[in-house]
């Protein structure tokens, strides 16, 4: 059996179409946006980060993990003109049915059963589905510095070739300077995920951000269960799908980097600080023959710019690094 779920909202449609008999979910956003060629990830120069580049995976987030607490808000939602039945059957397993019934008849109270039953409502949904966040700015200082902290690490993707089993998108965030809270049409539930996730403030205007959906038919998507349940947010993809590997500009540091005019020549051993996360990174890149490059600064305008470099491996712990013109 399938049902089309649609929300208008500020201009923009967002639709669900669901068939229950396949347990298949297919989002739409309307006008549909150009996709862009290529979309980027920032990384922290850390375990997680290499585990996911090497191993080939995005992490699909719950909206628990982000840093901006109105980022995909039940607060988005407004539930109060929902009738008692709606509250029976969303609070029923935290509260007995005459005080779900009794704050329902309160005018005094009746906000804090609202309150409940969005948030109850709202994870539900979220204990299936996730969102992986990239964007279309490679040289944003406030990228670079809050996401990579300058020594990490970004991955170029070709949007083409990320693989699409169980994610839906990419979408475009649309920044508002006031976020709608809107009232939806009572049944209308998997639509106001592509709503929630795809409108944040004003002020993160500056990411430039676009997102996919992800979808886990075991309900198992929530960040506070078990560590096997965390790991289905790992999402694999196409490894073919990375264009490019762009190093921070302090990646290669003044403790290991030997420079000379023409080339540099890097010593990863274990008195550089996470030597053996960077020996991995680059050791994967000459392996796969993965396109690099690294970030400079533009001393004339302040700005960062992007140079594509070379790596060869001299040795276990020792690479030699050139500008390629």
């Amino acid at each position: 059996m399938e049902k089309e779920e649609i929300i208008t909202e500020g201009g923009i449609t967002y639709k669900a179409k669901i068939d229950s008999s396949k347990d298949e979910i297919t989002f739409f956003l309307e006008p549909k946006s150009s996709t862009p060629e290529y979309l980027y990830k920032y990384y922290r120069l850390d375990k997680n980060s290499i585990d996911a580049i090497v191993n080939g995976y995005l992490f699909a987030s719950h909206p628990y993990n982000f840093n901006d607490e109105y980022d995909c808000s039940p607060d988005l939602i407004d539930y109060s003109d929902r009738n008692l039945e709606f509250f029976l059957d969303v609070l029923g397993k935290s509260l007995d049915k005459d005080t779900i019934s009794e704050y329902f008849s309160s005018e005094k109270d009746k906000w804090r059963i609202v309150r409940k039953a969005t948030e109850v409502a709202s994870g539900r949904l979220w204990l299936r589905f996730g969102v992986i966040s990239l964007t279309t700015d490679l040289t944003s200082m406030h990228m670079w510095a809050h996401y990579a902290e300058n020594s990490g690490f970004v991955v170029k993707f070709n949007t083409a070739k990320l693989n699409k089993k169980y994610r839906y998108g990419p979408f475009p965030v649309s920044y508002r300077k006031d976020l709608p809270k809107i009232k939806i049409p009572v049944g209308e539930k998997v639509a106001l995920l592509l709503y929630q996730s795809t409108i944040k403030s004003q002020s993160w205007e500056i990411e430039k951000e676009w997102r996919y959906l992800t979808f886990n038919q075991k309900e198992n998507y929530h960040p506070y269960f078990l560590e096997k349940n965390y790991r289905s947010r790992f999402e694999t993809y196409n490894k073919e799908a990375i264009q490019e590997i762009i190093l921070g500009y302090h990646f290669f540091d003044p403790i290991s980097t030997s420079r000379t005019i023409d080339k540099d020549i890097v010593k990863l051993n274990r008195k550089v600080l996470n030597h053996k996360l960077k020996r991995r990174l680059l050791n994967l890149i000459v392996t796969r023959k993965i396109p690099v490059a690294r970030v400079s600064r533009r001393n004339d305008t302040f700005l960062l710019e992007i140079h594509p470099i070379h790596i060869t491996k001299i040795s276990c712990n020792k690479f030699e690094i050139v500008d390629i013109e």
